[in-house]
């Protein structure tokens, strides 16, 4: 059977590979903090805007910040706003794991955006995420999938990872890290969670999400944003992030001569590899900057389009 369609840096000719050699460097978690898009439900109105430069200059856009020293991305502020940070790369095959955390003494959201579409006709985002709280007031339980739109959150479904979640007030987050895994096969979405402070999965924590199940939840079809959100959690951050699935942005695979090349030590270096290598086969592939679809079989590469 064919492996699920990903996204990767591949090019027709060897011609077209030299050039991004010499011209390309990967981006970093800076570079994702200054590209993303970011978006914001207010009680009246939704906004998104492309990037955060072109952002206004308040609450909750230029409050998400990067902190270098532990290269994060995290929002600084106690938002009143259910808000987010946005992928450019739109993916409805992958697998995201990060780490959610934050050292203040409250209890509210931190989150995983699953997928986000901005209608920019109706002027409303369309949010699927993983949230977490310490028993806040935007979400009762500690791991939920919910549906956003123009209000606050519709549960689509809630886990309890604690044998008691704590009601508002009685508990907070003051540090404590919970891990979530949301794994995407096109239609079909699962989440698993951790307990507090652990690395470990718990698999009475799993949910599993079909976008077939409910009208509401068609507008996630297809390739999607994926990010990060949160709601009146101030200094919200997202660390040890895992994506597979989307564009490796370290690898470039030349299908004229078969050459892989990897970004190590700040320049590319040839690899020794093979595409079936990076990629597996059979399996359909596509470059994200040209829009060029390859299919890897186990001895070829075939450019489809």
């Amino acid at each position: 059977m064919p492996l699920p369609p990903t996204n990767g840096f591949i090019y027709a000719t060897t011609a077209e590979t030299t050039e991004t050699l010499n011209s390309f460097v990967p981006p970093s978690m800076q570079d994702i903090y200054n590209n993303w898009g970011v978006f914001a439900m207010h009680s009246t109105a939704d906004e998104y805007y492309d990037n955060i430069s072109l952002a206004p200059d308040r609450d909750p856009y230029k409050t998400w910040v990067y902190d270098a020293t532990l290269d994060s991305i995290k929002q600084t502020y106690n938002s009143d706003y259910y808000n987010g940070f946005v992928s450019k790369e739109k993916l409805d095959y992958y697998t995201h794991e990060v780490t959610l955390t934050s050292p203040t003494n409250d209890d509210d959201m931190i989150g995983v955006v699953i997928a986000h579409t901005y209608n920019a006709t109706e002027g409303k985002n369309y949010v699927l995420s993983a949230t977490c709280t310490y028993g806040g007031t935007f979400h009762r339980k500690i791991l939920g999938i919910s549906y956003n739109r123009n209000e606050w959150t519709v549960a689509v479904r809630d886990y309890d990872i604690v044998n008691t979640s704590p009601n508002s007030g009685e508990g907070y987050w003051a540090g404590k890290r919970i891990r979530v895994k949301v794994e995407r096969q096109g239609d079909y979405i699962r989440v698993l969670g951790t307990k507090w402070n652990s690395d470990v999965y718990e698999p009475a924590s799993e949910m599993i999400v079909d976008l077939n199940s409910d009208p509401r939840l068609a507008v996630f079809k297809g390739k999607q944003s994926y990010g990060y959100c949160n709601a009146s959690q101030a200094n919200s951050y997202y660390q040890n992030i895992v994506l597979t699935g989307g564009a490796d942005y370290k690898t470039i695979v030349d299908a004229q001569s078969g050459k892989v090349y990897k970004y190590i030590n700040n320049q590319w270096v040839e690899t020794g590899l093979t595409a079936q290598d990076v990629f597996g086969y059979p399996r359909e592939v596509t470059n994200p900057e040209t829009g060029k679809i390859f299919y890897i079989t186990e001895n070829s590469i075939i450019l489809l389009n």
